[in-house]
């Protein structure tokens, strides 16, 4: 019961944290790395963010440290937007720092064979010692949009006003849909609690998403598209 607890308090802290790093993070609205702060600001956040790049002092406005190492005491959830061995190196960084909710973007794990099998080692091992609750790898990413939240690159949260705060989750195992679903949404007075898009599901599945989103009191309904099964 208590790993049980853990498990949904890290998981709690990938929608609800109050100070996420964003690793990876750009001014150039070209690029992805800039998409998680310029969704969080669409949605109004009203947490801390800080954005990791060691070319920067600054990124949109928000105070930009060169390393993991260098964030403050206190982030409590990470967004992990760099290529795949950096995202190895960077999310064994954040365990070290106490940061348990990570969202791992970067393709090039189990999916791609050869080498993204060592690399979802490194994964599996990292969040068995610390205890991490990780999306990902190879996801879009998820979002709050009760409390603006949102560590994600779907391009639906680059624009201010398409999803609108509810009461419905939505899990997806595909990253396409989730913009899909939510723009048919907010047009229909739908509005949003949590959005999750599952990725690889190599520490957390649907199975995860769905039993926190059936305890978590801003969520009513539970939307759920999925592609397979991977445990029954």
């Amino acid at each position: 019961m208590r790993m049980e607890h853990d498990r949904m308090a890290a998981i709690d802290k990938l929608f609800n944290a109050r100070s996420v790093a964003i690793v990876g993070a750009t001014p150039d609205l070209t690029k992805l790395g800039s998409s998680a702060i310029v969704a969080m600001h669409n949605l109004g956040y009203g947490g801390t963010i800080h954005p990791v790049n060691p070319r920067y002092d600054t990124i949109m406005g928000h105070p930009c440290v060169a390393s993991v190492a260098d964030l403050p005491d206190g982030v409590e959830a990470a967004m992990l937007n760099v290529p795949a061995d950096a995202a190895l190196d960077a999310l064994e960084a954040c365990a070290e720092r106490g940061i348990r909710a990570i969202v791992l973007v970067a393709q090039g794990f189990g999916e791609a064979g050869g080498p993204g099998h060592a690399r979802d080692a490194r994964v599996l091992q990292a969040a068995a010692r610390h205890g991490l609750a990780v999306t990902g790898p190879n996801t879009n990413g998820l979002a709050n949009p009760v409390n603006g939240l949102a560590m994600a690159i779907a391009p639906v949260y680059q624009f201010a006003g398409r999803v609108r705060p509810g009461s419905v989750g939505l899990i997806s195992q595909s990253g396409a849909m989730v913009s899909s679903i939510l723009s048919k949404m907010t047009p229909r007075g739908i509005g949003i609690s949590k959005t999750v898009t599952c990725g690889n599901e190599l520490v957390l599945g649907v199975s995860d998403y769905l039993a926190y989103m059936a305890q978590d009191p801003q969520t009513e309904v539970v939307v759920l598209f999925l592609e397979t099964i991977r445990d029954p």
